[in-house]
């Protein structure tokens, strides 16, 4: 699986994001996208989570296949499809290892539109997500591990 991802910043801080991913709720390619203060939407229209009542596991996405109880964990090897998928509500969370800004700016507009918690790993440990802030101001040079999704998968990963 792979994604294309687009980040709009404003002041450091996430306002807009598009993802063309490879693989989406409805089994094909398609795009998410978001603003700051609009909704999520697919492929240009406003995105409405799919009833799956069948689905009796509740997943989350993790650095190298750890685990999360009492979630079960996937690995997808692409940091942006992950935040569009925990936005669309296929993941439940997710926790990103040192990613580039690029990786994650889209994806995190996507995940705030969508109503889900973003944190980051700081030498405080994890806090909430306001903005990007690389050495010296060179948001070039972001990196920081991020966790993104429900309050209940962030408890679950944020260990």
């Amino acid at each position: 699986m792979f994604a294309a991802s687009i980040g709009v910043l404003y002041r450091s801080r996430p306002v807009a994001g598009a993802l063309w991913c490879s693989a989406t709720h409805v089994l094909r390619p398609g795009v998410y996208s978001a603003h700051v203060g609009g909704s999520l939407n697919f492929d240009g229209a406003e995105f409405v989570r799919p009833d799956q009542a069948q689905v009796r596991r509740s997943l989350v996405g993790t650095p190298q296949g750890g685990t999360a109880e009492p979630f079960d964990t996937r690995l997808t090897g692409s940091a942006a499809i992950e935040c569009a998928f925990v936005a669309a509500g296929l993941l439940a969370g997710t926790q990103l290892g040192a990613q580039n800004l690029w990786d994650v700016a889209g994806g995190a507009a996507l995940v705030l539109a969508a109503g889900g918690d973003v944190r980051i790993h700081t030498a405080e440990g994890w806090v909430p997500f306001t903005r990007f802030e690389g050495p010296d101001g060179d948001l070039a040079r972001w990196r920081a591990p991020m966790a993104l999704g429900r309050p209940d998968a962030l408890e679950a990963l944020m260990v």
